[in-house]
């Protein structure tokens, strides 16, 4: 079970365009205690907002809850941090100021600008102050489009046993993990390199109403996760050794060191997939949605296993950026300047399982690979299992929720 970080932690390890982690840093440092609650944000924030050049009045609830959401790749305004932090100094009596300065220093790290009253420090002030939204990556060919709404990507790491099955026409990776033929580099893949790769899960990116959660056994119970006035329990459980129940959504950001550009190949499960785990303790249904939602998607069907590349699927809302169309291989680059954003739909409806997945690209004709994860998707309950369901007077979960019997079956799959 992974070890939870603190703020301080949290925060320094951001890097250049990890503004998930940004985010993550900031929802931790809003539960430092006193919780600083979303309900309540809205009138500390008034009490403290003349100190905030710009702003005359606390945001909502729903916006504070998007501040602090992981989920949401994009740089947060930095008004609203700068509030949060005045919120927080208020509330533990502490220095605002030099905590301003240890956000404002991340926030420029991340590659933001909070603007002329918080400059860059000296070792800081050549970075750049911006890392651009995703850009579309326009395919040269129309074949290499069409080639994304048939592809199937064969999942199995370099060197594990194939499935019987044979590879799919249409393909963009082999199943011995290379791309189109004359595109993949033969020489032995080096861990790590000039990637910078960050991930969210399990949540799907502002508007999630179904994605329901899991706890293996030894795990934390569920009134744990839900303090009174929590907007949302599911990211913190999946950061504590629990996973999901049935889908899951992963995004993985693909960022690059400055002046590097890079080739991603393919993405794959690690060498540690396929690795069953025991039935849940507790599952956590939630119910409701929002609709479909914007963005280059793969499908990870787990009890296959097999990835497919969906493309760019849903419809595009004004002020969206538009998501990269080419199919992995020489037509997909990304860079500083250019990052990538992927969600992997994950779904498991025939076993338990904890699974990575494994990033190939290359650089300057060098191959290399970064692996993401463990994470847990469940779909099988025990004996033992008990589930939880929303209050049906207010259609959520809160701490003094009763426990019943186990789901009969895991979120997106089929009846019994």
């Amino acid at each position: 079970m992974s070890v939870v970080k603190s703020w301080q932690e949290l925060l320094s390890d951001v890097q250049p365009g990890d503004w998930a982690g940004y985010r993550l840093a900031l929802d931790a440092f809003r539960e430092v205690p006193p919780v600083l609650v979303f309900a309540k944000l809205p009138h500390l924030g008034d009490q403290v907002v003349q100190d905030v050049p710009g702003l005359d009045r606390s945001p909502s609830v729903g916006t504070w809850n998007k501040l602090c959401s992981p989920a949401l790749l994009t740089a947060p305004d930095w008004r609203y941090v700068e509030l949060l932090v005045r919120i927080w100094a208020k509330q533990h009596d502490q220095n605002v100021n030099d905590l301003l300065d240890t956000w404002s220093r991340a926030y420029h790290r991340c590659g933001g600008d909070p603007g002329p009253r918080f400059p860059p420090p000296a070792d800081e002030a050549q970075m750049p102050r911006h890392v651009r939204s995703l850009r579309s990556k326009i395919a040269a060919v129309a074949g290499a489009l069409a080639l994304i709404a048939t592809g199937t990507i064969m999942i199995w790491p370099d060197g594990d046993k194939k499935p019987d099955s044979p590879q799919k026409t249409g393909t963009t990776a082999s199943a011995k993990g290379g791309t189109a033929a004359g595109s993949a580099p033969t020489a032995p893949r080096t861990n790590g390199g000039p990637i910078l790769l960050t991930t969210s899960w399990p949540t799907i990116t502002s508007c999630d109403g179904a994605t329901s959660v899991a706890m293996p056994s030894g795990g934390k119970p569920l009134a744990s996760f839900l303090p009174d006035n929590s907007q949302d329990f599911r990211v913190p459980v999946a950061a504590n050794g629990g996973g999901t129940w049935g889908a899951g959504h992963l995004y993985l950001t693909l960022n690059a060191k400055a002046g590097k550009t890079l080739i991603i190949e393919d993405i794959r499960p690690s060498s540690r997939f396929p690795k069953k785990i025991e039935p849940p303790t507790w599952v956590a249904v939630v119910q409701g949605g929002c609709g479909d939602t914007y963005g280059r998607v793969f499908e990870f069907d787990l009890d296959k296993p097999e990835l497919k590349d969906r493309g760019v699927v849903g419809e595009r809302q004004s002020g969206e950026q538009e998501a990269p169309p080419n199919p992995l291989g020489p037509g997909f680059t990304v860079s500083s300047t250019d990052p990538a954003i992927v969600r992997v739909d994950a779904q498991a409806c025939k076993g338990n399982y904890e699974w990575s997945l494994r990033v190939n690209y290359s650089y300057d004709g060098k191959p290399y690979y970064k692996d993401v994860g463990p994470f847990r998707s469940m779909s099988q309950a025990g004996q033992d299992t008990v589930g939880y369901l929303p209050d049906p007077a207010t259609g959520v979960l809160n701490e003094n929720s009763e426990p019943g019997p186990a789901p009969t079956r895991a979120v997106g799959c089929p009846l019994p």
